[in-house]
């Protein structure tokens, strides 16, 4: 199995950012609605609340019913365990809880394994999970 490139890593993030924004977008223009037109007070804790759990929401059952997100299925990239099976949901937690971690200061914790010629991001080794290119041989069983 072959590892995804850096390129194909940044594509599909990027593709799932839209995604996501849309959805969010939708879901504020339904509240918005639902408010009668009016704005609504953006240090709402329920509001923050449920935007923060669709954007996991999105991540974690797309992840964990397919191995990709609608980004990843664009561009031919799949999360597999080392053994090729789907992830399970404590692997998927921990990589959904330390990814944004590594990824903050400017999206180090992806391209600088790269730069440092290792195949893999801290947190597809923290829990277990790995980016595949599904054009690669044997990668799917």
């Amino acid at each position: 199995m072959k590892f995804a490139s850096l390129f194909k890593r940044f594509a599909s993030i990027f593709y799932d950012l839209l995604v996501v924004l849309a959805v969010l977008m939708l879901f504020t223009l339904t509240l918005v609605l639902l408010n009668g037109g009016n704005a609504i007070n953006s240090g709402s804790i329920f509001y923050q609340v449920t935007l923060l759990t669709i954007y996991f929401s999105y991540y974690y059952y797309s992840l964990k019913l397919q191995g990709q997100t609608l980004g990843m299925k664009a561009w031919k990239i799949i999360l597999l365990t080392e053994f090729g099976e789907l992830p399970k949901s404590k692997n998927l937690l921990t990589r959904l809880a330390i990814a944004p971690l590594y990824n903050l200061p400017l999206m180090m914790g992806l391209w600088l394994p790269f730069i440092l010629r290792k195949k893999i991001t801290y947190y597809d080794h923290y829990s277990k999970l790995f980016v595949f290119d599904v054009r690669s041989k044997n990668c799917l069983k």
